[in-house]
């Protein structure tokens, strides 16, 4: 729980749930089981792929047990991976549904014609089937002609036969959960002494509605379990709205006297149905409940952002907001939706909170709503001087010791400087930012900023000042806890190595690095490394999956509205489908790659002209492809980014070559050698 609350909940949940995993499987195949995931939290549905992922070498079979809802949420569920299927569970054949029965009625005499009428009221559902042999022998054979024709119906009619007392218990079981405690029916029944709760406990056991769990999530306390959701399902529909809202608000007050810290969620998701079902009866909940719900979905929502899971945590705070507006819960909201890279609802929401910060002298938030601004100004607009603006009015305002706040301004500013070419610039506002971070004591962070200055040194051409800063970010990265910092560490080394030319070792890494990734579901990770990897098997010789990398790179970015990082995707794939003889298509990627590029954006006008040039120069439009050329090379002409020059010259002087122009080729490749040793 510390872990939790300190912000490095979700690498250290899975990480945990994968060794606890694998140390099982190693002593004996293992069979997890999920039931009813089509109700799990995105967090569960995460962790469940992670152990799919991430146990390779041990006997692990993952049985997940899910409504065809689930789909509508995961489309790709139990499909997409070479090791995993998906079973659609259809009615049992008639002869199955006949053993099944014989096996139940094995110590009863019933006749075959009760036998065939059950049979056809139940239609091949086998807890249909269970459910019906329970009425038979609770009732009598000689009521089979009373079946009911639903599930849900027959199981009323049991639930209506039941004592009141039993009838009550099983319904107030059923506003806790799938999972009930003794103690918490205790708390909602005060009417009943422990002996009867007992009494009624042991006799819903012996009909067959509730089992007993093994183990209790909640320490010294006995819990049950329906025996099956449907049960659970009807039982709560017998309820008022009025009744239900009440024992929800009532076990969210038992939760907070007995585990409100390890089961605040849920104590949260029962406040909030609690304020729900009021609103239904009289318009609004009372104003004390919402009060407290919006506390707890606010504490929930932390929570879920401290573990990574963004899209919970962005609901949550939103529904806390909902019921009571705070200046804080709609910042996080839209952290929330910051962290999951959804541009355009940042700048929509971060724009008033940062102006509703200023006047209410909340300077903490003040400062990271700005730098929230920066970003969207400089990925999603395109306007560097803006970002830059945004960027600088955020230190201005952070407060002395608002170490964490200050690092994020000053790693905005300094990739704001590098986007613009500047960077000197960048490298001392990243120095700046490295201290911020190791002031704040998050090595996360502290790995960000080494991994900048790292980045810095490759455009460079420094790649032995690089190296050890990537080291060192390796060491914190892993250090952290943090599964994109340490996918960012393994992205830049494997980005060392591409640019020496040690491509196994360049594909190794990126490979681990888009693994994780997609582990922390980070679109924008996914994105840039898929097109590094694509580099890679471009310059391998293997074009066709280069292809792939390029357009998966691509298809992740465009709903993003993303600029920078998407503009060089497209026009390397341009690029690709050139030297392919797809010219067409090729032309269509380098256009959409002057769209997208921002006119701010240094090194990718220069590098979006250079596609655009080679397609224009293979259509026999030479004027036009020299013009950019020589746009292209007078936009690099004083930057400090020595490395683009190789995507820059080299192709110009082809050009010229292919014109017979070979002194100005070699003049070219002169300013080259100039520029950049190596190239020589």
């Amino acid at each position: 729980m510390e872990a939790v609350e300190g912000e490095r909940g979700q690498p250290e949940i899975a990480w945990a749930a994968r060794e606890f995993a694998d140390e099982l499987a190693d002593v004996q195949p293992l069979i997890m089981v999920f039931e009813d995931i089509h109700w799990a939290e995105e967090p569960l549905l995460e962790l469940i792929d992670h152990l799919a992922q991430w146990v390779r070498e041990r006997s692990l079979l993952l049985l997940c047990l899910a409504r065809p809802e689930l789909l509508d949420v995961r489309p790709g569920w139990g499909g997409g991976r070479v090791r995993s299927t998906a079973i659609e569970l259809e009615p049992l054949p008639r002869d199955e549904s006949e053993q099944l029965a014989d096996a139940l009625l094995a110590e009863h005499d019933v006749s075959q014609k009760v036998q065939a009428r059950l049979l056809d009221k139940t239609e091949g559902n086998p807890l249909f089937v269970e459910e019906t042999v329970r009425m038979l022998l609770e009732e009598g054979t000689e009521h089979s002609d009373r079946i009911p024709d639903s599930l849900q119906a027959l199981i009323g009619a049991r639930i209506d036969r039941l004592p009141a007392g039993e009838k009550i218990i099983l319904q107030r079981g059923s506003v806790i959960g799938r999972v009930f405690w003794a103690g918490a029916i205790d708390y909602l029944s005060p009417e009943y002494d422990a002996d009867e709760l007992e009494d009624m406990l042991d006799d819903l056991l012996l009909r067959d509605f509730v089992t007993r769990e093994p183990r209790s999530t909640i320490t010294g306390e006995s819990a049950y379990r329906f025996k099956h959701v449907l049960i659970k399902e009807v039982a709560y529909g017998g309820l008022a709205k009025s009744g239900r809202a009440e024992y929800h608000t009532r076990f969210a007050e038992w939760l907070r006297e007995r585990a409100d810290k390890e089961l605040l969620e849920i104590r949260a998701y029962h406040l909030d149905h609690a304020c729900a079902l009021y609103a239904e009866l009289d318009g609004s909940p009372p104003e004390e409940l919402a009060r407290t719900a919006a506390k707890a979905l606010e504490a929930a929502g932390r929570r879920a952002l401290s573990r990574e899971s963004n899209v919970s945590a962005r609901k949550l705070l939103l529904r806390s907001a909902e019921l009571e507006s705070s200046l804080w819960r709609r910042f996080l909201a839209a952290r929330a939706s910051w962290q999951l890279g959804d541009l355009p609802v940042v700048r929509d929401e971060m724009k008033d909170i940062a102006e509703e910060a200023a006047v209410e002298g909340e300077r903490e938030i003040q400062t990271r709503a700005l730098t929230a601004l920066s970003e969207t100004a400089l990925s999603l607009d395109g306007e560097v001087g803006r970002a830059e603006e945004l960027a600088d009015q955020a230190l201005q305002v952070v407060e002395p010791d608002d170490h964490e706040g200050r690092f994020r301004a000053l790693d905005r500013r300094a990739r704001v400087a590098r986007w613009a070419g500047r960077l000197a610039e960048a490298e001392e506002f990243e120095e700046k930012a490295l201290e911020a971070a190791r002031a704040a004591e998050r090595k996360d962070h502290e790995a960000r900023a080494a991994l900048q200055l790292a980045g810095i040194h490759i455009v460079r051409m420094e790649e032995d000042k690089a190296e050890p800063l990537i080291a060192r970010a390796l060491e914190l990265a892993d250090a952290s806890g943090s599964i994109v910092a340490r996918a960012s560490a393994a992205q830049s080394k494997g980005d060392l190595h591409r640019v020496r030319g040690q491509y196994e070792e360049a594909e190794g890494w990126l490979t681990k690095s888009l693994d994780l990734y997609r582990e922390a579901t980070s679109a924008s990770g996914i994105a840039w490394t898929s097109r590094q990897l694509g580099r890679v098997a471009w310059e391998t010789g293997n074009p066709a999956k280069a292809e792939k990398l390029f357009r998966e790179s691509i298809r992740t970015l465009a709903p993003m509205l993303e600029r920078g990082t998407l503009c060089e995707s497209q026009r390397l794939l341009a690029q690709l489908l050139l030297a392919e003889g797809r010219i067409d298509e090729a032309e269509k990627f380098a256009l959409a790659a002057r769209e997208t590029v921002s006119a701010e954006d240094v090194t990718s006008r220069a590098t979006t002209r250079v596609a655009l040039a080679q397609v224009r120069a293979a259509q026999g439009r030479y004027e036009e492809a020299e013009t950019l050329f020589a746009e292209a090379a007078e936009i690099l002409a004083n930057s400090e980014h020595c490395r683009i020059l190789l995507d820059v010259l080299p192709p110009y002087a082809d050009f010229l070559r292919a014109l017979e122009r070979g002194d100005e080729a070699a003049e070219l490749e002169a300013r080259l050698a100039a520029r950049v040793p190596a190239a020589a």
